[in-house]
């Protein structure tokens, strides 16, 4: 849908509740919004309890970026799925940004950790569905040997000591 320059992605209305393609109806397409740490750090400890990745939106006034992390899971994104996240934060950066910058865009996206450039909360909204149908799908997971399986490398070696 075309909104003045911006093209903005547009969930239909049956899906703004439950993801496409997933088999379980409980896949909800929301992602929590945070405004600090504290917020922030709840979700990320439920996230690590169920050994599941981190996924947010960070707010900040009308701007917010989506960030994601597998720090606390023994998993990783797999290439594929990682390179899918940064052509969406690429289109989240011509969307926001139909003129080209005139300084750096700075944005992230790696197999455990990612986030995109600040644009509007909304565009956010729009992308964070997409962002979560990815990362939060097994499929699109591979082990890693960083995060949560050092975490506990690094236990067992403190308990041999």
């Amino acid at each position: 849908m075309e909104n003045g320059n911006k093209q903005q992605v547009t969930l239909p209305e049956n899906e703004k509740n439950i993801a496409k393609n997933q088999k379980d109806a409980s896949f909800k397409l929301h992602v929590p919004e945070v405004r600090n740490i504290k917020q922030s750090n709840l979700i990320f400890r439920e996230n690590e309890k169920n050994e599941l990745p981190f996924l947010i939106i960070r707010k900040a006034c009308k701007y917010a970026t989506i960030e994601y992390d597998f720090i606390a899971t023994y998993y990783q994104l797999k290439e594929e799925p990682r390179e899918k996240v940064q052509k969406i934060f690429e289109e989240m950066i011509e969307v926001s940004l139909p003129h080209k910058p005139s300084r750096p865009v700075v944005w992230s996206t790696g197999k455990i950790f990612g986030v995109s450039k600040k644009c509007e909360l909304d565009i956010c909204r729009d992308y964070a569905a997409l962002v979560k149908n990815i990362v939060f799908n097994k499929k699109n997971w591979e082990f890693s040997k960083s995060g949560r399986y050092k975490k506990q490398q690094m236990k067992e070696i403190s308990r041999q000591c």
